[in-house]
């Protein structure tokens, strides 16, 4: 099964467990020095609870500023697509625990879930400067372009 990379605005996307802000700062450098986000963020259908990639979501919104984050969404209530177990002993995980700790902003603590997708996720190599800083935001409607689904500015151009 091969899924969609999206781009969603990180406004609308919900973390559901602290991060270790240094380590997010460290990845904000990387991403900024590379001028790439490699990787997606793996995101939860309708509710938007990121499942995966907290680091990069705090990297991407609270330090560089940027408008999208390149995303993976997957049917959170499917485990044929997703499963959820702690990473810690100490700290039992259910998929019942992350909805919740979004929906209250309450937020688990650090690396307490990890999910497990049973597609491959490949990285996306999406150019820093096409996730639109707060001063220089997309307009327009989001249009599909292959096996992308990209904001209106790039309708028509390969990528």
């Amino acid at each position: 099964m091969q899924m969609k990379l999206q781009f969603l605005e990180l406004s609308t996307l919900q973390p559901h467990e602290h991060i270790d802000v240094p380590a997010a700062r460290k990845l904000a450098r990387q991403i900024l020095a590379e001028r790439i986000v490699r990787q997606p963020l793996l995101v939860a259908q309708g509710s938007h609870v990121i499942l995966d990639g907290h680091h990069r979501f705090h990297a991407l919104h609270a330090v560089l500023k940027t408008r999208y984050a390149p995303c993976v969404i997957v049917d959170y209530s499917d485990t044929a697509q997703i499963d959820v177990a702690p990473w810690r002993t100490d700290f039992p995980v259910s998929r019942a625990d992350v909805l919740h700790a979004a929906e209250t902003k309450q937020l688990l603590p650090i690396k307490s879930s990890r999910h497990s997708a049973h597609f491959q996720i490949d990285p996306c190599d999406v150019p820093l400067d096409e996730l639109g800083q707060s001063y220089c935001a997309f307009n327009g409607p989001i249009y599909g372009s292959g096996d992308r689904i990209l904001p209106a500015v790039w309708q028509g151009e390969q990528r």
